[in-house]
């Protein structure tokens, strides 16, 4: 058809919102942190404020595992996992991965093979 063109390979979505965040990253990083703020907000309003501190430094070590999944790449070197891939792509794929119901291989004229062999 005249004017229609098919979309390149790997195309990507590469707006910055705030001059620093893809939407992909914006979408990881906006409900970690919300979660974060909430449940810190609702220890420390709870009778457990004690426990603040330690609720702060895990809601902190979750952020900055959501920064690292969602701005750091493989590295080149590791080009067997897909070299170059965002992480968080690299985990949605093992946990397809591992949630697909079919982990078999299909070949051509196995049982033909086996049978001819006996």
């Amino acid at each position: 058809m005249p004017g229609v063109h098919e979309t390149p390979d790997k195309f990507r979505d590469e707006d910055k919102w705030f001059k620093f965040f893809t939407k992909r990253q914006l979408l990881i990083l906006g409900p970690t942190f919300l979660a974060v703020i909430g449940f810190n907000s609702l220890i420390f309003s709870s009778p457990l404020k004690g426990l603040f501190p330690i609720t702060l430094l895990i809601g902190e070590l979750f952020f900055i595992a959501a920064v690292v999944i969602a701005f750091f790449e493989v590295p080149d070197h590791m080009y067997m996992f897909g070299s170059g891939l965002k992480i968080e792509i690299l985990i949605f794929r093992l946990i397809k991965k591992k949630l697909s119901k079919s982990h078999r291989i299909y070949t051509k004229f196995l049982d033909n093979d086996i049978e001819r062999w006996k």
